[in-house]
């Protein structure tokens, strides 16, 4: 009996240990994630405040393809409720603003493969 007890001690605190871990190392990825975003969105206000749109609209357009395309790659149910919400603006978006796609970055064009992707 001792030993079932003592097993399941080792089980318990394995998992805690584990869960520890995963959460710490996911709440890395994410803060690290909103960093890059951070620092591409205030790119892009001071471009806006210089008057450079045309800057501030490339930084914003490339933080927004690079982000909904990791979302897109992922699955599970937030990948989905993105696609039944989002997919159709950006996909608005694109066709009357980034129509040439010789300037699609290779982001963008990863982003064109998954939007046309079905579910």
């Amino acid at each position: 009996m001792k030993r079932y007890i003592l097993l399941g001690v080792v089980i318990v605190l394995a998992c805690l240990v584990s869960a520890y871990w995963g959460f710490c190392y996911g709440s890395q990825h994410v803060v690290t994630a909103r960093a890059g975003t951070a620092i591409t969105e205030l790119d892009a206000l001071k471009n806006l405040r210089a008057g450079d749109t045309e800057a501030a609209i490339g930084k914003l357009e490339g933080s927004c393809f690079m982000n909904a395309a990791e979302v897109l790659s992922q699955s599970g149910w937030r990948t989905e409720a993105f696609r039944k919400i989002e997919v159709a603006s950006l996909v608005s978006y694109r066709e009357a603003y980034r129509t040439n796609q010789a300037e699609w970055s290779p982001m963008e064009q990863r982003l064109e493969i998954l939007v046309n992707q079905k579910p």
